[in-house]
Formats: C-alpha cells, sequence, structure tokens
C-alpha cells in the first residue's frame, strides 16, 4: 500500500485525482449544506401552518375555557412533521392573546462532511391569536385625591393602552385619553374611557414643576412632565404599571373599606418608603389602590395623588372572533 500511495504521489495523473477527490468533499458539503436547509424551510412552513392553526383554534375557545383541542392538535401536528422532533408549547400570555411556539431540530445530512456546526439545524416558529370575545369594563373611580398643598400642578388622566400597537412605539398604543382630575380645583365629569378589546386602562401622570404655585410655569415646557403607566394584562388578570419611574404604589383591596390608611386600613403611611407592588389578580368585586409620587426622588409618601379604582368586570363585546396577529 505505501508503495502504492508512493507511485500516486509521483504520478502528475495519480496528484491530479487525489486532488480534485479532495477538492469534492467541501463541494459536496456545500451542496448538502443547500439540500439540508431547503429542507430546515420545508420543516419551518410545516410547524409556521401547525401552530398557526392550533393558535385559531385555542385562541377560538377563549381564555377561560379549558381547551377541546390543544393536547389532539399538538400531537397531530409533531406527527406531521416528518423531519426532526417536534414540540409545539401554547399559553395565554394576556386575557386576548394565545401564543403559540414550534422548535424542530432538522437532522443535517451530506452537509456533515463540512466538519463545523451541530448535527442538526434548529428550527423554530411563533404564532399569535387574538380573541375579541370580551372587554374590561370598569366603573368611575371610588376616590380622586390630588395633594392641594402641592407646588407642583399635577393632572390626571386617564386613557386605553393597546400593547399590540405600542410594542414599538408607546405613543401609538395610547387612545381615548380623558382628563379625571387636578389639583387646583378644576371639575371633570367625563367618564373613564371604556377600552376595546386587547386595551388595558391606563393613567397618565401630567406634571409641571412648580406649576401650582408659579402659573407661569405651566408655559414652560422644561418644566413639564409626562409619565405613562402604558398598563398590561396577563392572563391571569395581573397588571403590570410600566413607568419606567419610581412612582407609583399599587395595593389590592378586597373591600373599599380596606382602601384607608392604617390603623383603620391597609394603605401605609410616612415617607422615604419603598412603595408597594400589587402582584395578585384584579377581580371583579375588588379595588385597586394607587398612590402616586407627583416627581422623581421626592419625599416617597407616594400619597401625592391618589386613585381608588373598582377592579373591571369582563363583559361580552360583541360576536366571538379570533384572528393571527403574529
Amino acid at each position: 500500500m505505501r508503495k502504492l500511495l508512493t507511485r500516486l504521489a509521483r504520478s502528475e495523473s495519480g496528484n491530479f485525482t487525489l486532488i480534485t477527490a479532495l477538492s469534492l468533499v467541501p463541494v459536496i458539503g456545500m451542496a448538502g449544506l443547500g439540500v439540508d436547509y431547503a429542507q430546515a424551510y420545508s420543516v419551518w412552513a410545516t410547524l409556521q401552518g401547525e401552530a398557526d392553526a392550533i393558535a385559531i383554534a385555542v385562541g377560538s375557545e377563549g381564555p377561560d375555557a379549558t381547551s377541546r383541542f390543544y393536547g389532539m392538535m399538538t400531537a397531530a401536528a409533531a406527527n406531521r412533521v416528518t423531519l426532526g422532533t417536534a414540540q409545539f408549547t401554547g399559553k395565554w400570555t394576556s386575557r386576548t392573546d394565545y401564543e403559540v411556539t414550534a422548535t424542530a431540530n432538522v437532522p443535517r445530512s451530506f452537509s456533515r462532511l463540512i466538519p463545523v456546526g451541530d448535527a442538526t439545524i434548529p428550527v423554530s416558529t411563533k404564532s399569535v391569536a387574538r380573541y375579541t370575545g370580551e372587554k374590561l369594563v370598569y366603573k368611575q373611580p371610588e376616590l380622586l385625591f390630588l395633594d392641594p398643598d402641592a407646588w407642583d400642578y399635577n393632572q390626571i388622566n386617564a386613557y386605553c393602552f393597546d400593547p399590540e400597537k405600542g410594542r414599538t412605539n408607546k405613543a401609538a398604543g395610547r387612545s381615548n385619553s380623558v382628563t379625571i382630575a387636578n389639583n387646583i380645583g378644576t371639575k371633570y365629569t367625563d367618564p373613564v374611557p371604556q377600552c376595546e378589546t386587547g386595551q388595558i386602562l391606563s393613567f397618565e401622570l401630567y406634571n409641571i414643576i412648580e406649576g401650582k404655585q408659579y402659573p407661569r410655569n405651566r408655559t414652560d415646557t422644561s418644566k413639564m412632565n409626562r409619565y405613562y403607566t402604558d398598563t398590561t394584562r396577563d392572563s391571569s388578570g395581573r397588571d403590570t404599571y410600566n413607568l419606567g419611574y419610581n412612582l407609583l404604589e399599587t395595593i389590592l383591596c378586597n373591600t373599599l373599606s380596606e382602601c384607608k390608611s392604617k390603623p383603620s386600613g391597609i394603605i401605609p403611611t410616612g415617607s422615604n418608603r419603598t412603595p408597594l407592588r400589587n402582584t395578585l389578580s384584579c377581580e371583579a368585586g375588588k379595588y385597586m389602590y394607587y398612590g402616586w409620587e407627583d416627581r422623581p426622588n421626592g419625599d416617597k409618601d407616594f400619597n401625592d395623588i391618589r386613585i381608588i379604582l373598582g377592579c373591571p368586570a369582563k363583559e361580552k363585546a360583541g360576536d366571538e372572533s379570533v384572528r393571527l396577529i403574529d
């Protein structure tokens, strides 16, 4: 064998044959890579179609139903993916949005001649279906108190926030803003806005530094600040307030009488406090207390603005429907 290889190495034709054979390895590998990625794309397209179908079927039942379709459809979908092992995971991410993620690892074939990367090509996709069968209905606040002794001008606006529209542009998700109170005695009679399916009632604190004490500051844009909660709600009814500043204390009260300062109620008092953050679902019949600091780095007593609002009731929003949004 050694003599044969020696003769082959000394032979010009043998060298050509050897070099040609070795050069074909990466060529075949690259061609195989194209075939493998074509197969991976085919698996991705199958995953996407199956995930869309599952999202629409389960989403159409609404967030409170125990799905009749999920187990059956995910098992059947996994069997229809002939390359790799597919997995489907579905969950309600909010009261309106049902999300299905699908993953698979597609085995490489000829492209494995190129000794780089893993033995499989990971593929994933996501589908989101929006259910529009219910909306949240809020009553007027039980309490609106803005400290009249504050030097700042403070105004509270209620608005509807759509997390989907506001995903990349917060301002695009805000609509139907209504002023409900200020600390200079203006009387407002407009009701809080009734938001559409998928929207969550949110609050804006419009603050003008020393604008109550010095009315001329109300035309000075350098003194003006706007703080938005851009509230989102998960599938369990828990709200998240996306202020970006440590300005808000939230406390869930089981009854209206609980929403009073200690010792007669559960609302804490005192300055230089770390504000409480509610982590429970806001269910109909209960009340949410909002205690505001009117600007960052204040005295941190979180009582410059106080709002008590009944938790919303769920009502049918016309005919039930579902559509893919992602």
